[in-house]
C-alpha cells in the first residue's frame, strides 16, 4: 500500500473512530434521558395511587351521605376510569423507556466493538508502516 493510501486509511479509520465517539455520546445522552423519564413515570405512578386513595375516600363519603350518593357516585366512577387510564399510560411509557434504555446500551456496545475494531485497525495500518519503513531503511542500504 502507498504512502497516500495508507495515511487515506487512516484519515477514515480516524473519522469513523470520531463518529463512534460522538454517537456512543449521544447514546449516553438518551441513556440519562430515559432515567429522568423513568423519575417523571415513578411520580405519576404516585399520583394515580394517590387517585385510588381518594376514590376509596370517596366511597366511604358516599355510603354515608345517602342523600348526595348519586353525585358521589358519578364523580367516583370518572376518578376511577381516570385512573385505570393512567394506570395503563404509565404501563406502556415504562416498556417503552425500557425497550429505548435496552436498545441504547446494545447500541454503546456495538459502538464500543466498532471503535475497538478501528483501533486494532489503525495499529496494523502503523504496524505494516513500521515494516515498510524498515524495509525501505534496508533497501537503501
Amino acid at each position: 500500500m502507498t504512502d497516500h493510501k495508507s495515511k487515506q486509511v487512516q484519515e477514515i479509520s480516524s473519522d469513523t473512530t470520531n463518529l463512534a465517539r460522538k454517537t456512543q455520546e449521544r447514546v449516553h445522552f438518551l441513556n440519562k434521558e430515559a432515567a429522568e423519564m423513568t423519575q417523571v413515570i415513578a411520580v405519576l405512578t404516585e399520583i394515580s395511587e394517590q387517585t385510588n386513595i381518594l376514590a376509596i375516600n370517596l366511597l366511604l363519603e358516599a355510603s354515608r351521605n345517602s342523600e348526595n350518593r348519586n353525585r358521589f357516585t358519578v364523580v367516583l366512577n370518572e376518578i376511577t376510569q381516570l385512573s385505570g387510564q393512567t394506570v395503563i399510560a404509565i404501563t406502556e411509557i415504562k416498556e417503552r423507556v425500557r425497550t429505548i434504555c435496552n436498545t441504547a446500551k446494545e447500541s454503546t456496545e456495538d459502538i464500543s466493538a466498532i471503535t475497538e475494531v478501528i483501533f486494532r485497525l489503525q495499529k496494523n495500518m502503523r504496524q505494516k508502516n513500521t515494516i515498510k519503513g524498515r524495509k525501505k531503511n534496508c533497501d537503501e542500504h
